[in-house]
């Protein structure tokens, strides 16, 4: 190690040595007494005497060293209650709406000395407000809560409304659950029917055949075809016979209707003669 390097290593230690143990003790005055002497001790300085040797800059550095959040003076002043800043720095400081939000937000400690009446609005702002007031909410506070039971009222009409619907379809599901269940049992044997006619065909076209024919085979098809248009034939000719039984089963309602009415004037003109 050189001996400049030395020097400075030293130097700093007697520093660091002397910050250590150089230390000042403050009392109050006190006169000489004996060690068996009676002291007043209403005598004594309420004050300790090194109170009165602090100066401002001296306090000033015993606040800053306080500060062991080390924020700075607006946001500490923020974080308690205070307002932000003693001083305007910027120009909206000096505003009236800025000075208003400070009386609502801190009261009357962020006013710093201005009077509350001058945030007080003028009559043309008052004005406008009332304006803006009438315009916005045209009806009066009675008015609005007649509308708002109404409003009310009808909310609830519809909801019981909605209510008895519901219950009125809750009722129904049995009945609706037998007829879907009904509609798919109609569907099922449907198709069972269509598919037992098709293979009824088929054993039928087989036997004709008098052997085991691929469906599909030309011959096959052709003869399917023949059959199904004979089927569709009797179907057609069948359902015309039962309109025709229908319609004759009418014929016959309406003649004897007719009849019985003939007879219910005749019976009538009689007893007028």
């Amino acid at each position: 190690m050189s001996s400049s390097l030395r020097l400075i290593f030293n130097s700093s230690l007697r520093l660091d040595k002397c910050r250590i143990f150089n230390t000042r003790y403050y009392s109050s005055d006190v006169t000489n007494t004996g060690k068996n002497d009676i002291v007043d001790i209403t005598s004594f300085e309420e004050t300790p005497k090194y109170e009165n040797d602090l100066t401002h800059l001296d306090e000033e550095e015993i606040m800053e060293k306080r500060n062991k959040s080390r924020l700075n003076i607006p946001d500490r002043n923020v974080l308690n209650e205070l307002a932000p800043f003693d001083v305007d720095h910027l120009w909206f400081h000096k505003t009236i709406r800025y000075k208003r939000r400070m009386l609502g937000r801190y009261g009357m400690k962020g006013l710093r000395n201005v009077p509350v009446g001058a945030l007080w609005p003028t009559e043309s702002e008052i004005e406008d407000r009332l304006e803006y007031e009438r315009v916005l909410f045209p009806n009066t506070l009675q008015e609005d809560w007649a509308l708002i039971a109404k409003r009310n009222q009808e909310n609830e009409e519809k909801i019981r409304l909605r209510d008895e619907e519901i219950a009125k379809k809750m009722a129904k599901v049995n009945q609706w659950t037998k007829e879907y269940q009904e509609k798919i049992a109609k569907k099922e044997a449907e198709i069972k029917a269509a598919k037992d006619k098709r293979e009824r065909l088929v054993e039928d076209i087989r036997r004709e055949f008098g052997f085991k024919i691929d469906p599909r085979d030309e011959r096959f098809k052709e003869a399917l075809a023949k059959k199904e248009k004979e089927d569709k034939k009797r179907k057609k000719e069948a359902r015309k016979e039962s309109q025709n039984a229908r319609f004759m089963a009418q014929l016959l309602e309406q003649a004897k209707a007719d009849k019985a009415q003939i007879q219910s004037n005749e019976k009538t003109e009689e007893k007028k003669e």
